[in-house]
């Protein structure tokens, strides 16, 4: 696992792009969550997709569309990869919606009442509010397409069906950033 710390600066930034992104997807109620706003949902991803980017030495890309991305958020050793950023400890798909070549899980934490490694129990609006200290993201580890589907079992979190790994059957960090280098 990689820690990720974030300034205040650059979460202000993030935040700033968060708002964007959601005013032209049309505002509230387009990426259905209950807990968080959809604000803070771009937000969360934002962060994940910047600590990813940082870590591999590669752009963020900070396009705002309507459409959303192409199902992936960076391009990093010849692959597209898609970053999926939670409170849990499994990575996890819509049945058959993993587009890119490789995913890879990002967690929240916050070092003064987390210990890396362990689940992460508080309210998912945590994620998402800077002043409450949930500033840092842990990238917990990555997989390819084909070893998702190899590795990954079905879960209903009781909002549908979704294909699940895992964190335990994720892939070392260290090893994607040594394929950049084979």
């Amino acid at each position: 696992m990689i820690y990720y710390k974030f300034d205040h600066d650059t979460l202000t930034y993030l935040y700033r792009i968060a708002k964007k992104r959601n005013g032209i997807k049309g505002g509230p109620g387009t990426l259905f969550s209950r807990r968080i706003s959809d604000i803070q949902i771009h937000y969360v991803g934002l962060k994940g997709e910047w600590a990813v980017a940082k870590a591999l030495s590669q752009e963020i890309d900070l396009t705002v569309s309507r459409g959303g991305d192409t199902g992936h958020d960076l391009s990093y050793a010849g692959m597209t990869i898609d970053v999926k950023v939670g409170r849990g400890t499994d990575l996890i798909f819509y049945v058959n919606k993993f587009r890119a070549d490789a995913a890879i899980l990002v967690r929240a934490y916050n070092k003064s009442t987390e210990l890396p490694g362990l689940p992460l129990h508080t309210d998912p609006r945590l994620l998402a509010d800077p002043e409450l200290g949930w500033r840092d993201v842990v990238l917990v580890g990555w997989i390819t397409k084909k070893e998702f589907y190899e590795r990954c079992i079905r879960k209903d979190y009781g909002y549908g069906p979704r294909q699940v790994v895992p964190m335990e059957n994720l892939n070392d960090m260290i090893d994607l950033f040594k394929m950049k280098h084979d």
